[in-house]
């Protein structure tokens, strides 16, 4: 029973081929790519080497320094003059007497090779200071903006004279001028002014540089420089093989834009083996995209190295050299398999450096021989991301494919210490959907119809972005703007920031707004009523997240704006989901019953799933969990008899068959024999019919729908691209609204998923991108560890509003916040907002008005610490608010790294539950209703995997030591990522912290960010003194986490507990 890997996307494997020829002229160009090594098979790379371990500059016989010059930003840059008509600019080098200085370099020499003009201004008070701003002008050797816009005639002579001519620069840096403007004089302004012209011009120019090599610091730097100047045009050496050569011919020949598709990506052999190579290093990825092509190149290769990594780790673990083991609990009416791994590959450079984690989702065959039988057992099931209540382990698997009963006698209870562990095979299936959308997505943004986006994907001059009025269209009516406007202004007591997105709406620049804030600064009442407003207007609005929850929250919320406004009652939308794998456990029963209730296995051929379950759930509860959800509303529609749609139905392939039918009517005949229980899945014409007519009625309720809600990843569904805005059923489209929530922590290709996609993009007006940019990047799943297989890896960590905001596009911030007591925020207030963030109302409740007698229970944990009576009677007269609301639990122990290579302090536990839960249980237990119970008042954040396993199982031990415990009665325990948009009244933090110079990846704020800001009025933190353990620390900018726990120690709020 061989393990297998289940992708029908993948190709077949070519025969056995010899090692890549990496023949080359230059030979100090590659002379790195022979060592480099198949990051699957650690062996040599050949024509089969789909990942290759990146080349680290760590191989002493290698020139480092030039490649390092020909990848990226060669270095020295040198003082230079640029001619201008009356002169030179500067007119001397004296940098302190003009306020500037022009720098001459090349970027990006062996991939899209540039002449690059730095123009730096620095500080005139203090000479030799860093730049406070850059200006870059770039002239690219290739034509990169169609015939005649590359450099020709390039000369250097011995004079130092550069000269050559070429069409319009690309820039990065400009967009932030108006950022220092009274910094300039009429100097600086001068220069400025005319580096300007070089982006505006249409025409080729003459351009010539005087340079000045003996003004460098260095005789090493010169002679660095000479080895990049031999290789260009009218040097001693061989010529660059990528002068004259279309930009980045190393990922395609085509001259505009590179292929995006998921067939026909490159390869490592293709990218490795033609005359212009990759170099398989890490590569700069910045704010600012000189081309669309090198747009196009960074973000379809670094989604196509990410899914490599994906797949092909996958693979690895799929194929264990020593069997997975796995072991059956009971979870509701399923059995989970706990799986412990066993030995497998990892990916690597020569050793397994890379640590695994499952994919999010994934889905899975597996087969098993359950104790004491040697019969196979066969089923399916899929990876849990919620484990609570299960014990630790590698990873936990709900087997959906078979019923409880099957199972249940080697089921155990996930609270006992059973060990009757079983080798597991699996054979996963690898789901590349959100892949394949991002490449078409590519390659739509780099179309000419995508035109009217690119000045905000490359980023570069925003002053030549228009502005536009989003509500300005000749077909809406004044009578209807008028209703909506004066809708949108009384809905609520807006703020001030809030009046200002929504007066921007009329000045949106390219026809994007981006509005950031922290969490309970009413971002999502802003969507909410902006959303509804652009539908009011008549527009289709498509509100997007990168999350489910994210996308459920705004469903449910609209919900409940619907039902309380009376002018809101014919509002009308659309919960599209991605499948039935993102079913809660109450939806998967109901799937099971169905499955048991129509024939088992055969249900796989319905392929309608979905509806099936919404049926059951109609007939057993009398509504729906979701009555949103697409699939719902088609149910709805079916028994209320109000829609008709007589056509001929659509086959597989999408072509017409048959003569026209009702579809509803053919539909509900369906539902009353389902419901009759004289429906037979046997006869595959009628259920074909049946399939048929579902997919015709689903189409018809997304097209009439004009406000659509799913996820960035969804985004792309066939569903969405047939129906959405189709006019096939009588539909009409005045215009799109694109809103994505939590942009700041998407890919960037996903947020422009929605906005370029080919069925509504001529159709879409503007873009609503909402966030906070001081919290979590987006999910980078590529190593960038020790060793590296994804050369543009850094683009995955970039999010198109933070980098959009960053090179200064307009952006609203909303300041008041209303969710925290003002003085858990006061921290991150000071240190992650610039301590611009003020309180709203609600922000300064008092503990015993929100929950009477919670303070004193707070005191008595806090002084029945090791203090004597008198500091004990002291204490507990003297604590106020602020002294119970933020504190730091001091607790010496030790740090500990898991075989996961995931840290746990465990005296950090032990201290929790022997000293702190006991009371919080006292408290919480007095209350029945689940919404007063420790479960939804106290969470509590832990940093690594291994601490969050510690803190479930000692609950899940709890729970099987008494029975009269439940849940409920039991705090929430989540890792930081997944507590991002979460809250609670009361949160420890526990980042297994014990020295303030070893905190690992919490150093890094965002991440710092999301943990100190999830309690709503008591926050409390577990860890150590924050002692620097070694003694060159103190000389380093101290840490977010250590300067808390510095502030925390002067207010007085530190307790010592072990």
């Amino acid at each position: 029973m061989a393990a297998a890997f289940r992708d029908s996307d993948d190709e077949p494997s070519p025969p056995p081929s010899p090692t890549l020829d990496l023949r080359y002229q230059d030979p100090r160009l590659y002379e790195h790519l022979p060592a480099l090594v198949d990051g699957v098979t650690k062996g040599s790379v050949t024509s089969r080497t789909t990942l290759v371990a990146l080349y680290d500059y760590t191989d002493g016989s290698i020139d480092n320094v030039l490649l390092r010059n020909l990848t990226g930003v060669a270095a020295p840059a040198v003082p230079c003059q640029l001619k201008v008509p009356n002169g030179f600019l500067p007119p001397t080098l004296a940098p302190q007497e003009y306020g500037y200085e022009l720098k001459l370099t090349y970027n990006k020499l062996l991939l899209a090779p540039a002449v690059r003009l730095q123009c730096e201004f620095a500080a005139k008070e203090l000479p030799g200071s860093a730049p406070y701003l850059t200006l870059v002008l770039e002239w690219h050797f290739n034509d990169y903006d169609g015939s005649a816009s590359g450099i020709e005639g390039y000369t250097h002579d011995n004079d130092g004279v550069v000269r050559f001519s070429a069409g319009p620069a690309t820039c990065s840096g400009f967009n932030k001028i108006g950022q220092h403007r009274e910094k300039f004089n009429d100097l600086e302004w001068q220069v400025v002014y005319h580096l300007k012209t070089y982006l505006k011009c249409n025409n080729r120019r003459n351009i010539e540089f005087r340079l000045h090599d003996n003004a460098l610091p260095s005789l090493m730097g010169r002679a660095e420089l000479l080895e990049i100047r031999a290789r260009l045009p009218g040097g001693t050496g061989l010529l660059l093989p990528t002068i004259g050569s279309v930009e980045y011919a190393a990922f395609g020949h085509e001259e505009l834009v590179v292929h995006s598709k998921r067939d026909g990506m490159r390869r490592a052999k293709q990218l490795m083996s033609s005359s212009i190579k990759h170099a398989m290093v890490p590569l700069d990825c910045a704010d600012t995209f000189s081309t669309i092509k090198e747009a196009g190149v960074q973000l379809a290769y670094s989604a196509t190295i990410a899914d490599a990594e994906s797949r092909e780790a996958l693979k690895l673990w799929a194929a264990p050299h020593t069997p997975h083991k796995g072991r059956l609990f009971a979870h509701g009416n399923f059995a989970a398999l706990g799986v412990r791994f066993g030995r497998f590959g990892k990916l690597g450079s020569i050793r397994d450096e890379v640590h695994y984690r499952l994919p999010r989702e994934l889905q899975s065959k597996m087969l098993f021989q359950l104790p004491g039988s040697v019969k196979d057992v066969r089923v399916d099931g899929f990876l849990m991301s919620d484990t609570s209540g299960l014990p630790s382990h590698d990873a936990i698997f709900l087997l959906t494919s078979k019923s409880m009963e099957v199972l249940s006698r080697h089921a155990a209870d996930p609270t006992s210490v059973g060990t009757q562990y079983f080798d597991v095979q699996f054979t996963p299936a690898y789901n590349s959907f959100t892949y394949a959308s991002q490449l078409d997505t590519v390659a739509r943004l780099q179309r000419e119809d995508s035109k009217k986006w690119h000045g905000g994907l490359l980023n570069q001059a925003h002053d030549l972005i228009p502005d536009v009025d989003l509500t300005s269209d000749a077909r809406i009516s004044a009578e209807i703007k008028a209703n909506a406007d004066a809708w949108l202004h009384r809905w609520m007591d807006w703020n001030a920031e809030q009046l200002r997105v929504i007066d921007g709406i009329k000045k949106a620049k390219g026809g994007a707004v981006i509005v950031m804030g922290p969490a309970g600064t009413g971002k999502t009442l802003l969507q909410q009523a902006l959303a509804i407003y652009f539908w009011k207007l008549g527009y289709h609005v498509l509100a997007l997240a990168p999350a489910n929850s994210n996308a459920d929250h705004l469903a449910k919320e609209l919900d409940i704006v619907r039902a309380r406004d009376q002018e809101l009652q014919d509002l009308k939308f659309c919960r599209l989901y991605p499948g039935s794998r993102d079913f809660g456990l109450q939806l998967l029963e109901e799937r099971q019953a169905v499955k048991e209730r129509v024939g088992g296995e055969g249900m796989s051929g319905l392929s309608f799933h979905e509806f099936l379950v919404a049926l059951e759930e109609l007939k057993n509860t009398g509504w729906f969990n979701r009555p949103y959800g697409v699939v719902e509303i088609v149910v709805r529609m079916a028994l209320l008899r109000k829609l008709k749609l007589k056509k001929r139905l659509r086959d597989d392939r999408d072509k017409e068959c048959g003569a026209a039918v009702d579809s509803w009517e053919i539909l509900r005949e369906f539902i009353q024999a389902y419901q009759t229980k004289t429906f037979d899945p046997r006869k595959k014409d009628v259920v074909l019919n049946y399939r048929r007519a579902y997919q015709a009625c689903k189409g018809h309720v997304i097209s009439l729908s004009r406000f659509m809600i799913t996820t960035t990843g969804n985004v792309r569904a066939a569903e969405l691209l047939g129906y959405w805005t189709s006019h096939e059923y009588g539909g009409k489209c005045l215009g799109v609204m694109v809103f994505v929530d939590e942009a700041a922590k998407d890919v960037e290709a996903n947020v422009w998923g929605g906005i370029v996609c080919e069925t509504w993009a001529s159709l879409v007006k503007g873009v609503f991108m909402f966030g906070d940019d001081r919290q979590l990047k987006p999910t980078n799943t590529s190593s960038k560890d020790k060793v590296q297989f994804n050369a543009y890896s850094d683009r995955l960590d970039v999010a198109l509003p933070c980098r959009l905001v960053r090179e200064g596009f307009p952006c609203f911030r909303l300041l008041e916040q209303r969710r925290m007591h003002w003085v858990v925020a006061s921290f991150p207030n000071a240190n992650f907002y610039d301590g611009k963030l003020r309180n709203g109302p609600g922000a300064n409740e008092r503990l015993d008005d929100i929950k009477p007698g919670f303070k004193r229970q707070l005191e008595m944990i806090l002084a029945g610490q090791p203090h004597s009576n008198y500091l004990r009677q002291k204490f507990m007269a003297g604590a106020n608010e602020e002294d119970v609301r933020l504190v730091w639990i001091e607790v010496k122990g030790e740090r500990r790294m898991a075989a996961s290579r995931s840290m746990l302090v465990q005296e950090h536990v032990d201290v929790f539950f022997n000293h702190i839960f006991p009371k919080l249980r006292g408290y919480f237990s007095q209350f029945t209703d689940k919404k007063d119970m420790m479960e939804e008042n106290v969470m509590i954040i832990c940093a690594y995997s291994a601490t969050l396993y510690a803190y479930r199982d000692r609950i899940n031990h709890m729970l099987a030591r008494d029975n009269r415990l439940t849940r409920a009665d039991m705090p929430r325990v989540l890792t930081v990522d997944s507590s991002q948009g979460d809250e609670s009244f009361m949160v420890f933090f526990d980042g297994s912290f014990q020295h303030g110079d070893t905190i690992g990846f919490m150093e890094d704020p965002g991440r710092c960010n999301v943990a100190v800001t999830r309690a709503k009025e008591v926050f409390w933190m577990i860890g150590g003194d924050m002692q620097y353990r070694f003694r060159d620390s103190g000389l380093k900018v101290a840490n977010h986490m250590t300067r808390y726990k510095w502030e925390v120690d002067a207010d007085g709020r530190s307790h010592r507990f072990r």
